[in-house]
Parts: C-alpha cells; sequence; structure tokens
C-alpha cells in the first residue's frame, strides 16, 4: 500500500515547489523597469513647457522709395517705432502680438527751377506777364502711425542656438501728419513796350531769391492703412553665455535682450493719383502777395509723383522681454 501512495506523495511535493517560481516568471514581466535619464528615472515621454513674456522694442530705420518719382534730387525716408506687447515660446517656437506707435520722416527736393507765368494787369491798367521763378524747393514731412505687430519664428538649432528668426506683418495705420515747404522765388515782369523786363524791385513786387514757406496738411499718402510684411533675423543675448544646447533646455529667465536686422516692405500702393498738377500755385488775383502763394505736397504731387511708390525699409532693431508666467514641462522624477 506504501509502495503505491509513494509516487503520489512525489509528484504533489513537486507540485507544491514549482508553483511560486511559476508565479514569480508570470508576474515579473508586468513591473516596467526604470529607465536612467539625464534628469534622473524616468516613466514617460518629455512634454515641453510654454514660457510667457512681456516685450518692449524699439527701431530705427532708413527707407528705400521703390517708385517712378520724377523731379526730385533727394527723397530721403527715416522712420522709428515703438512697440509693446506679449510673446509666447514653446520648445523653440516664437509667437509675438503687439501694438506700437511709427513715426515717419520725409526729406524732398526738386531737381530743377520750376517756371509759372500768369498774364495780368498793373495799378495804370496795363497788361503784362508776371513770372516766377521758384528755386530750391525743400520739403519736410512727418507722419504718425499707429502699427500691430503680428510674428511667428522659431531659433536655430543646437550650433546657433542664440539666433532666431521672425516673419509676419505690420499692420500701419496713419493718425496724424505735418507738412514744411520752403522755397526761394525771383519774379519778374515782362511788358511788351518794354524791352527789359521788370526786376529787383521790391516795391512793384518784383523780388529776387525772396524766401517763401507753408505748413501745409494734410500731407499724407493715398494709403493711410498699410500692410508691410516683416522679416527679421537676430540673436538673443540671453543665450550667447548659456550651457545647454537646446533652448527647451534653457532655464526660464526673468528677462531677454535681442538684436535684430529686419526687412519690410509696403505692399499697398502709397502714392496719390488724385493730388495737385503743380509743386506751385499762384493767386492770380493776388499775384504780388507771396504769402498767397500755395505750395502742395510733393508726396501728393502729380509733377513729381507716378503712379506707384512702396516703400522698402531696413534696420535694426532692439527688444527686450519680460518674463511673467511659465507652465512647467511633465514630472520626469516621479517616485512613488
Amino acid at each position: 500500500m506504501l509502495q503505491k501512495i509513494k509516487p503520489y506523495i512525489f509528484l504533489l511535493f513537486l507540485l507544491l515547489t514549482l508553483l511560486p517560481a511559476e508565479a514569480e516568471v508570470k508576474l515579473e514581466p508586468q513591473v516596467k523597469p526604470r529607465k536612467m535619464s539625464h534628469r534622473g528615472l524616468s516613466y514617460g515621454k518629455r512634454k515641453y513647457g510654454m514660457d510667457h513674456y512681456l516685450w518692449v522694442s524699439a527701431f530705427g530705420a532708413y527707407a528705400f522709395q521703390l517708385g517712378n518719382y520724377k523731379h526730385l534730387s533727394r527723397f530721403n525716408t527715416a522712420t522709428t517705432e515703438i512697440d509693446f506687447g506679449y510673446e509666447l515660446v514653446y520648445n523653440k517656437l516664437l509667437f509675438q502680438a503687439g501694438v506700437g506707435l511709427n513715426m515717419g520722416f520725409y526729406r524732398m527736393r526738386l531737381s530743377a527751377r520750376y517756371d509759372e507765368t500768369i498774364k495780368t494787369v498793373d495799378t495804370q491798367g496795363t497788361p503784362f506777364n508776371y513770372t516766377y521763378h521758384f528755386d530750391a524747393r525743400n520739403d519736410h514731412a512727418m507722419n504718425v502711425s499707429v502699427t500691430t505687430p503680428l510674428l511667428l519664428g522659431g531659433r536655430f538649432g543646437d550650433r546657433l542656438k542664440a539666433f532666431y528668426f521672425l516673419a509676419g506683418a505690420f499692420l500701419s495705420f496713419q493718425v496724424w501728419d505735418a507738412y514744411h515747404a520752403e522755397a526761394l522765388t525771383t519774379c519778374i515782369g515782362s511788358f511788351d513796350r518794354y524791352i527789359t523786363p521788370f526786376e529787383d524791385m521790391d516795391n512793384h513786387a518784383f523780388y529776387v531769391n525772396d524766401r517763401i514757406h507753408k505748413d501745409t496738411s494734410p500731407a499724407r499718402l493715398k494709403s493711410k492703412i498699410q500692410v508691410y510684411p516683416h522679416v527679421e533675423v537676430g540673436f538673443d543675448w540671453s543665450l550667447l553665455t548659456s550651457d545647454n544646447v537646446w533652448y527647451s533646455n534653457s532655464s526660464f529667465r526673468d528677462w531677454r535682450l535681442r538684436l535684430a536686422l529686419f526687412a519690410d516692405f509696403g505692399a499697398i500702393n502709397a502714392h496719390s493719383t488724385h493730388g495737385y498738377d503743380s509743386p506751385f500755385e499762384v493767386n492770380e488775383g493776388r499775384y504780388y502777395d507771396l504769402e498767397s502763394i500755395q505750395m502742395p505736397s510733393l508726396l501728393n504731387n502729380r509733377y513729381t509723383g507716378g503712379t506707384m511708390l512702396h516703400d522698402l525699409v531696413v534696420g535694426i532693431r532692439f527688444t527686450a522681454l519680460f518674463g511673467f508666467k511659465r507652465n512647467k514641462p511633465n514630472c520626469f522624477t516621479c517616485f512613488d
């Protein structure tokens, strides 16, 4: 009897011995091994955080006038602008929006003397030709516009981590302008009964190089609304000394400083085809009164301007950013 039971006892003992080992083999693969990373033990993938900044920028630029203006020996334009707004940084992506104030300065000069003759009569009723010789015409203009920048860009790779680019557009709406023009005029009178014209006689309204000047308004161009496609490339001073490779790994800073080169292009034709036909408008009823001479803006004049004008703006932009919030990435080193 005992001989018949021994094999069953042996099988029962063997079964009890193998069950814990089998359970251990089945349970062990269900526990995920912890992997080491540069920040410690990690259970998942990295998710990048977002940085939020308030920024203020200032730029100065020179504008090249691309158009068919004529009769001008000088057409110089400079512009300066102050903007402020909000910037969102996600990984190496940048988004910028804001509002600003732009001031444009124009300097123009007629290339040659401009003559205009009217037929009138003197105090004795004698008809004669009164001729104006206008020379050295110089115009100064300034306009002020409200702008709205909308820009999107990013950072370059690891070796150029401090460099960035932005592209987008500046929307501009002109709200105010001022204009000043001055010139020299010489006035002479030609009578049929006299061979020599009358000149250099102030008491008879025949002047020599008398200066005339006018403050005229408005001096605006046709397009009070302008769209400027914008491209900007620069560097972030705060990252030049950073030891981190990727922008997403760099430490959050309370402030940043940037310096960049940029270019804008006026997409809308800025020339007005509804301007004046002459750069000077004389009052035939008061030909002797130099104060009555009008000098319409050369920016809005068919005599000097053609049908097309676009400005190409090239300059330097300085930006200061102030961090106020950061959404940190998910935890890497969470332990039970």
